[in-house]
């Protein structure tokens, strides 16, 4: 198709530009956790924004739609927001995730987020490589080492990389598990009662891994890759820093699944 444009001396005429997408995710946000009504116009009513809306509705926020793009947000406080009835779906919207989770970590209550097929899919290269030890250590006696009270920078800390590593896995970004596996409030303690820990997390880390940390309460040690070559090299260093500390044990390598456990039987 041709088409001919004339210049004109000038244009006159308003135009309604669309919100932002990102100001609309935080908008809703912060006029949940904050106290009062929040009053928003020019909200971008895309899906991933009316995403957030419902969610902080289901945390107890109460929003309401007075025209296009106008809402008015009933805040509840920070500290008030309560325990949704259902589970989250944040769809598509890897945003919704992310700066929820932020709120959420530091929630007394438990919340699960889900989202579309896209949102949930497996990460098919990763691997789990496990230095399982012979050495037992009880759960008790790995718990009894925990301190009754921890510093607020390391709770902080810890609270903001769980955030940040689970919008990791929600969203594809595999390298945010490093930032996820880096404990300030159990690894430091446990090393007490299992002085190999740190030298069998460390070997891991240099060897390449995407992160390395105790698994649960111990005695196993995780490390996370993404790629052959690496995991014979964490295999190879979790080999050498066994030895060096005369720990025995075997390593396995297996594939994380995104469903969670499942009952396989009844005894």
């Amino acid at each position: 198709m041709n088409a001919l444009v004339r210049p004109v001396p000038r244009l006159e005429g308003r135009l309604s530009v669309p919100g932002d997408k990102s100001v609309s995710h935080r908008a809703a946000l912060l006029g949940a956790v904050a106290t009062g009504v929040t009053e928003v116009q020019g909200l971008l009513e895309g899906e991933d924004c009316l995403r957030t809306l419902r969610a902080v509705a289901g945390l107890g926020a109460e929003v309401t739609r007075k025209g296009p793009g106008h809402y008015m947000i009933q805040g509840v406080g920070l500290d008030r927001l309560t325990e949704p009835d259902d589970v989250i779906d944040c769809g598509n919207s890897g945003t919704t995730a992310r700066l929820l989770l932020g709120i959420l970590a530091g929630q007394p209550f438990t919340a699960f987020l889900t989202g579309d097929e896209s949102f949930l899919t497996e990460w098919r290269d990763l691997r789990a490589v496990l230095f399982v030890p012979d050495l037992r250590l009880p759960t008790a006696k790995m718990r009894s080492a925990l301190p009754a009270k921890v510093p607020l920078d390391d709770a902080v800390a810890n609270l903001t990389r769980v955030a940040i590593g689970v919008a990791g896995m929600a969203t594809g970004r595999s390298d945010l598990l490093r930032v996820l596996m880096v404990d300030r409030l159990h690894e430091p303690y446990r090393a007490a009662v299992y002085p190999q820990l740190p030298q069998l997390v460390e070997a891991a880390r240099k060897a390449g891994a995407i992160g390395a940390c105790l698994s649960g309460a111990g005695s196993a040690i995780l490390a996370f890759s993404d790629s052959v070559r690496t995991i014979t090299r964490i295999e190879a260093a979790f080999g050498a820093a066994a030895a060096d500390t005369d720990l025995t044990g075997h390593i396995t390598v297996v594939s994380p699944r995104n469903h969670g456990a499942q009952v396989i039987g009844r005894a």
